[in-house]
């Protein structure tokens, strides 16, 4: 079968407003137009057959999505007479205008196969290829592969007499999926705010200066997983329930990086390091009652993650043999993404507490880690959780 999907959306938004009393009563008056449009386009080729205890299945699918948005923004204030209201803005004796727009693009394309053996045995084999117009001119598409098994152990002959047990399904998965970035975080921005005086008593140059650093590596950033799952229903359905474990490595991670203020810039958006998840997932619904036009059901829901970072940029500028954290991010080697790093708190100052330099009383009290007599970022900051 072939089947092609379409949809498209437009909106367009207009706000127009005008008031003799705005502005300190001097009038004031803007048009505000704005226009979105985006569409999705999907062209899906399906193969489905059964030969014997054989059950194949294959698609194929090649997609694109636009998205796409403008606004104009026009005011006026100080006007002699509003009586042509926002229509004629060239009467107002201050007026303002600006504008924005923006447009961003997805391609991909996938194929899938899927195969089953009598009823009991299951493979699930897919690769993508996806391409976003926010990455890097050289990193545009990755491609991300994954393969599932199952087995339906309920199928098989030795849980035949096993009658409590409808369902029984044993699943492992193994994939690579990514996650894209924002539409222009690849390439340098500019601002036209800048502004520069020739030597004292200079006249001032107003034009352009980059506000924010390109970069043209910037790539998909991967997570690598591996998931078992058991799924099961017992008791001709009123006991039904998944379990699953995984082990994820995201690699390539897109994170804004501080870096030196010498560079000019506070941060450059990048890709960087290894964080590691694992988990365990668990879902039970038991389903008390069900007579007639009345049901009763109780679910019980659980689960556990934890993430640590692996690597990050791989230096050790030190040299301590110790791979370098990125203290000034939050980001610490063996250490959780959400980690808190900070001085640890000992109470509020009184008036006769001998107190640190730069601190006064009533202030919140540090602890002096290293017991130097002086509170410093490098010396007295600790893991807090």
């Amino acid at each position: 079968t072939y089947r092609l999907n379409f949809g498209n959306n437009f909106r367009t938004d207009k706000r127009y407003f005008s008031s003799i009393f705005d502005a300190g009563q001097t009038g004031r008056a803007f048009k505000d137009d704005q226009t979105y449009y985006d569409y999705t386009l999907d062209n899906i080729v399906n193969y489905n057959n059964t030969f014997g205890k054989h059950e194949v299945g294959a698609t194929l699918l090649y997609g694109s999505i636009k998205r796409e948005f403008n606004s104009t923004f026009a005011e006026a204030r100080g006007f002699s007479r509003l009586t042509l209201s926002y229509n004629d803005l060239a009467l107002g004796t201050n007026q303002f205008a600006n504008s924005d727009g923006w447009n961003e693009a997805l391609l991909y394309q996938m194929a899938r196969l899927n195969y089953k053996f009598d009823n009991k045995y299951l493979v699930t084999a897919t690769v993508r290829r996806d391409g976003f117009s926010g990455f890097a001119k050289n990193n545009k598409t990755a491609i991300f592969p994954t393969v599932a098994l199952g087995w339906i152990l309920s199928e098989e002959g030795f849980m035949q007499n096993m009658k409590a047990i409808e369902l029984l399904k044993l699943r492992v998965g193994y994939g690579v999926i990514g996650n894209q970035t924002s539409r222009y975080s690849s390439i340098a921005s500019l601002t036209t705010s800048a502004a520069y005086v020739f030597g004292d008593g200079g006249t001032t140059a107003f034009g352009q200066q980059v506000n924010r650093l390109g970069n043209d590596n910037l790539k998909w950033e991967r997570t690598k997983g591996l998931n078992i799952g058991l799924d099961f229903s017992l008791f001709d359905g009123k006991t039904q329930g998944t379990l699953d474990a995984y082990n994820n490595d995201t690699y390539d991670l897109l994170f804004s990086v501080a870096i030196p203020s010498i560079t000019g810039f506070d941060n450059i958006t990048t890709n960087l390091g290894q964080i590691n998840n694992k988990g365990f997932e668990a879902s039970i619904t038991q389903h008390i009652l069900n007579k007639l036009d009345f049901s009763w059901s109780a679910s019980l829901v659980f689960s556990a993650n934890k993430n640590k970072i692996v690597t990050l940029t791989g230096q050790d500028a030190n040299d301590d043999g110790i791979e370098d954290d990125l203290i000034s991010s939050g980001l610490f080697i063996g250490k959780s993404i959400s980690t808190i790093y900070d001085y640890l708190a000992n109470g509020v100052y009184d008036l006769d507490d001998t107190r640190l330099p730069g601190f006064p009383v009533g202030s919140m009290s540090v602890l002096d880690q290293n017991g130097d007599g002086d509170i410093t970022p490098a010396g007295d900051r600790v893991f807090l959780g």
